[in-house]
């Protein structure tokens, strides 16, 4: 447990904090990539972790692990083999994205874990946007695969953690790695970073710390599905964008009380 009282740029919330969900899915997804790829690059997920978190002893009750085949871009590039450590091989003996997605959705099935409606079920907890929004949506419906609205909604824990970095801003926390923000709690990287198991038990227990200083844990990001019109072709086409879910509106999409 972190004292923050030890801690001059920790701000513990005043008010203690309400837990309301049965279960946190801690997720770290790694994916194709490039040197110096573009906001428009593609990516693909190659690595599938999740840990599953009692919401009330925050301990973990399961892990599931999977590689993952990438469908558009099947061979992936030395620098993400440098980055992941995730070899060609490793790949090419993956399952694709829907086989990886039934497996997973019976995992949770498997430990009683309702996944088909938005409620206190469940929460996702990420660390930023780029997992829900820019990789899981868009991939799913690629992949033509049923995606519960559940996993619309999620944490984005750096946004949760400004609460009690008061002098860190939120362009800033967007910016800094993983490593980095636990250096801030005077915590080390447990692990290999840019291993998406790895990668998840860090993010846990930055989950924890903001627990611990009484962070509500409400999702505060969600992922819009915008339609928009080529006007060269004429065509229309899907786009994917992640943004801010007010307090207001979560408490009434999950059917919250306080």
């Amino acid at each position: 447990m972190v004292n923050s009282s030890k801690f001059f740029h920790i701000k513990s919330c005043k008010k203690e904090c309400v837990q309301y969900f049965n279960y946190f899915l801690v997720i770290d997804f790694e994916a194709t990539c490039e040197i110096n790829s573009g906001p428009d690059y593609y990516h693909e997920i190659i690595e599938f972790p999740c840990l599953l978190v009692d919401g009330k002893t925050k301990q973990i009750l399961s892990t599931f692990h999977s590689y993952v085949r990438p469908k558009k871009n099947p061979n992936i590039t030395a620098f993400c083999t440098e980055l992941t450590g995730i070899s060609q091989n490793v790949i090419d003996e993956a399952p694709p994205l829907d086989k990886v997605w039934d497996m997973f959705l019976g995992w949770l099935e498997e430990h009683g874990v309702d996944y088909d409606k938005v409620s206190t079920e469940f929460v996702i907890i990420t660390d930023g946007d780029a997992d829900i929004g820019r990789f899981l949506i868009p991939n799913l419906h690629d992949s033509n695969c049923y995606i519960p609205k559940s996993f619309y909604y999620y944490v984005d824990l750096r946004c949760s953690m400004l609460k009690i970095l008061p002098k860190v801003s939120y362009l800033q926390i967007h910016k800094m790695t993983l490593k980095a923000i636990l250096m801030k709690f005077s915590l080390e990287f447990e692990g290999k970073e840019h291993s998406g198991m790895d990668d998840a038990r860090n993010i846990l227990a930055l989950l924890k710390i903001c627990i611990e200083n009484n962070v509500d844990i409400l999702p505060n990001s969600f992922v819009e599905i915008k339609k928009e019109y080529d006007e060269k072709t004429m065509e229309e086409y899907k786009y994917y964008q992640c943004a801010l879910l007010k307090k207001e509106m979560c408490f009434t999409i999950f059917g919250l009380t306080r």
